[in-house]
């Protein structure tokens, strides 16, 4: 069984409760249908049991196959540096077939970003090494593909819709 080698930091992007009982983190590819079909699943257990669990989201851009996930990462945490990071992920997944620097420029726009801001930090070291670290923790954690789960530390085989099964049983306990 594969176990999450990085627990969840302070400063890590984290929605729901602050003492769940159950911690999912997702190491997610922004280019990726299948992270982006999770994210609706991932809502709906915030919405159902946001009270109860916590859920972070790691990088894991998949260079090779999506030649925009880097990018799309960058602008993501770049976003998250101006206070909207999570209004700039969902927008990049419900954007994901238009990936494009031009996009993320048209999305810092409508998040009423500080354009010249967005730009310096999409391009900076702190960004790159926190999608970078993002990267290596899920590597050492056995994550090979995307979206790849951890419920409480350890590694989720199944896909999303699964895990929301898989809460709604633990939680009704």
């Amino acid at each position: 069984m594969a176990l999450l080698k990085q627990p969840v930091l302070f400063e890590e992007h984290t929605l729901g409760a602050q003492h769940p009982k159950i911690r999912i983190i997702e190491y997610g590819d922004f280019q990726c249908p299948l992270s982006r079909a999770a994210e609706p699943v991932i809502q709906g257990l915030l919405h159902d049991f946001g009270q109860e669990l916590s859920f972070t989201f790691r990088n894991y851009p998949l260079f090779n196959a999506h030649p925009y996930a880097f990018d799309a990462a960058c602008a993501v945490e770049a976003a998250g540096k101006q206070g909207k990071y999570w209004e700039m992920h969902s927008a990049v997944l419900a954007n994901q077939a238009y990936l494009s620097d031009e996009l993320f420029m048209e999305l810092s726009g409508k998040l009423n970003l500080n354009e010249v801001r967005f730009v310096t930090d999409s391009i900076s070291k702190s960004v790159h090494a926190k999608i970078n670290t993002d990267f290596r923790t899920g590597m050492e954690s056995g994550v090979n593909e995307t979206p790849t789960f951890f419920v409480n530390g350890k590694r989720f085989y199944g896909c999303a819709a699964d895990l929301y099964v898989l809460v709604s049983i633990n939680l009704e306990d």
